[in-house]
């Protein structure tokens, strides 16, 4: 089900969506309807083109990552946890040698800086591996190995190595602070900003799930911001590029999980 789901999501990007344009485009040359084919391909052009320009992209990715801005470490409270979700990093796979950092990484990274000071006593990470047998290792083990090289003491390290998805990272981590008993707990909920809503929705729908739960406090910390004020001339915002359609589509991702997390918790209400 989730290579499916995976397969499905693709088809609902822009290059996706373009995609399906042309192949309703070649159907309809087939039947006789040239001009309708030939509008949809140019409207399909059209809708790809806007998604690539970077100012476009920008204003999308900035409408999430706004709701959740970064926060300067010494500004945040002592806490006992930092919660750090998966997609941190990349693995060890032929003809790599080593485990390879990534963008994403900068969630591990700033889960060392909050670890390193004072501010969080243990570091939880959440993140299995999305096909099994690939890897030796669970990505969260991975994860661990680089904190430990960075100075972490192992005994501040705390991994799930299950979850797939996101919805998974948010019930492995609930799974994890139940364990900790029902004391009012904070915490730290760190990953990318363009992530951050989304992942607060879900971890504040499995917290209803008992009164326990309610005591818990939940603090975003976003890091990995990718809607930035970059110094470059203005023209380059409104020039198409692989780099704009990425985010466009990072940030379309988000959205639309955003509406399933928020339409599967309407019908369990």
């Amino acid at each position: 089900m989730l290579l499916i789901a995976k397969i499905a999501s693709l088809l609902i990007y822009p290059l996706g969506i373009f995609t399906l344009v042309c192949l309703a485009a070649v159907f309809l040359c087939i039947i006789g309807r040239r001009r309708l084919a030939m509008a949809s391909i140019l409207t399909g052009s059209l809708l790809l083109l806007v998604a690539a320009i970077p100012r476009v992209a920008h204003l999308f990715a900035d409408s999430l990552e706004k709701q959740y801005p970064a926060q300067d470490i010494q500004s945040l409270p002592e806490v006992e946890l930092a919660i750090v979700l998966g997609g941190l990093l990349d693995a060890p796979v032929d003809p790599r040698l080593e485990i390879e950092l990534s963008g994403t990484t900068d969630r591990l990274h700033h889960a060392f800086r909050i670890w390193k000071a004072g501010k969080a006593k243990q570091i939880f990470i959440t993140g299995g591996n999305v096909y099994d047998g690939y890897l030796a290792q669970s990505e969260s083990e991975y994860a661990k190995q680089l904190l430990v090289e960075w100075g972490v003491n192992p005994s501040a390290i705390r991994i799930g190595t299950m979850a797939k998805t996101t919805q998974e990272n948010a019930e492995e981590a609930v799974a994890f602070l139940r364990k900790q008993g029902i004391k009012p707990l904070k915490f730290f909920l760190i990953t990318s900003a363009l992530h951050m809503p989304r992942s607060v929705a879900l971890f504040e729908a499995e917290g209803q799930t008992d009164s326990a739960t309610r005591r818990w406090e939940l603090i975003p910390v976003s890091t990995d911001i990718l809607a930035t004020s970059a110094i470059k001339p203005a023209l380059f915002d409104w020039i198409p590029s692989a780099a704009a359609l990425s985010l466009t589509t990072r940030a379309w991702h988000e959205k639309v999980g955003l509406w399933v997390s928020g339409a599967r918790a309407s019908s369990t209400d």
